[in-house]
């Protein structure tokens, strides 16, 4: 089993730089605009060109900062909810709160809120799956992280494919840490449910080489 990682990794919101980038430009050349047409009607009297250039060049790239980020965050919160919803249900939990949290590089907050979204719907297999990933790219705990994909192998409508991997990792990880008898029940789970699957054959040996007496095997 690959060691996961716990160093947390600083991620830009590029799409939110741009936005910003363009307003402050916009607002920068819209203020000298306007500062030059004071200046041309001398509309603060003789001395309008001292007035409105130096306000122009420290106003507008404030006002564009702060409206593109505004305009940013509004945009962004309107296209979830019209796109996405709220949350509820056992609809997958891409583009959710937890997702949001994930290109945040908050990692922490990420992980207990797709441990909730599976505690308040445990029919939500893919949240607790999301949780899973989360844990073994992010941090570097395995007990944790083999205790939430056993989570995993009690949820209920988890594909095949995904099921038999993780069984066959978990009790990889009770075999690699002195604990061959919850290795075996594991195993033994695994031939069981999907007898045909092809980490089933792995399973056997394994049983074979822990010694577990092969005509009690499906």
């Amino acid at each position: 089993m690959v060691r996961a990682r716990k160093t947390i990794k600083t991620k830009k919101d590029f799409q939110g730089s741009v936005m910003r980038f363009g307003a402050m430009l916009g607002f920068s050349l819209g203020s000298l605009l306007a500062a030059m047409q004071a200046d041309a009607r001398d509309a603060f009297g003789p001395d309008t060109a001292l007035f409105v250039y130096p306000v122009a060049v420290i106003l507008g790239p404030l006002a564009g900062y702060f409206i593109g980020g505004f305009f940013e965050k509004g945009v962004s919160n309107l296209f979830s909810s019209a796109f996405f919803g709220s949350g509820g249900g056992s609809t997958g939990p891409q583009h959710s709160q937890g997702d949001t949290l994930l290109q945040q590089a908050e990692y922490e907050q990420a992980a207990e809120w797709f441990a909730g979204k599976y505690r308040s719907d445990p029919e939500d297999w893919r949240a607790q799956a999301r949780l899973v990933e989360i844990l073994g790219s992010h941090f570097d705990d395995e007990e944790r992280l083999v205790g939430e994909k056993n989570r995993l192998l009690k949820a209920e409508k988890v594909p095949e494919g995904l099921w038999c991997r993780t069984a066959f990792e978990v009790a990889a990880y009770r075999e690699a840490t002195d604990r061959p008898k919850e290795a075996i029940l594991i195993y033994r789970m695994l031939l069981e449910r999907y007898p045909e699957d092809r980490d089933a054959g792995l399973a056997r040996e394994r049983l074979q080489a822990l010694g577990f007496d092969k005509a009690l095997m499906p």
